[in-house]
């Protein structure tokens, strides 16, 4: 499929900004000091991820994301934030930022050797019967329902087993501002 609007000027633009978004509302997160505005540079960081999934075509993924991360977990975030006395403070400077620093900068070059270092376009390269590329697209067009399907058949275990512990967090989340 050459010639869409993937391969468009507009796309690769609206990527970037995106994609500048993000890594600049991650890094807000990090370096903030005010808990409450590193949260909202969090929120940002989840929007952005969004909307890259949305890009890639993951249009699942990026609702997902959205819900779950820039909803749920973010409201628990800044609830939890709201509890602390003193929001503006953030934490102290201790012995660890350091050695930190130094696994952080070590795993952005782990990652950065395995994005330059690996061949990405392997299926759009491969010479695929049209059968096999008739599966391909069907499994990525109706990607809600096959998902849906998965987990309420072959996976319902799992996701109860899931519905289960997050039941048992928020219970004891509850007890423990209960007990204050």
């Amino acid at each position: 499929m050459t010639g869409g609007i993937e391969e468009s000027g507009i796309f690769t633009a609206i990527w970037w900004v995106i994609a500048t978004l993000t890594v600049a509302a991650a890094l807000l997160v990090v370096f903030l000091q005010d808990l409450v505005k590193a949260a909202m540079g969090l929120i940002g960081t989840f929007l952005g991820i969004a909307g890259l999934f949305v890009m890639l075509n993951a249009e699942f993924l990026a609702v997902v994301q959205i819900l779950v991360y820039a909803g749920a977990v973010s409201i628990l975030l800044i609830f939890g934030i709201m509890m602390i006395r003193d929001t503006q403070r953030g934490s102290q400077a201790n012995s660890l930022r350091i050695p930190a620093f130094a696994l952080g900068a070590v795993l952005v070059g782990i990652i950065t050797f395995v994005v330059l270092d690996t061949q990405w376009n392997l299926l759009g390269e491969a010479m695929l019967t049209a059968a096999v590329q008739a599966g391909v697209e069907e499994a990525f067009s109706d990607s809600p329902p096959v998902l849906g399907g998965l987990l309420l058949r072959e996976f319902v275990l799992p996701l109860e087993a899931a519905a289960l512990l997050l039941t048992a967090t928020l219970v004891g989340a509850i007890a423990l501002v209960k007990g204050e």
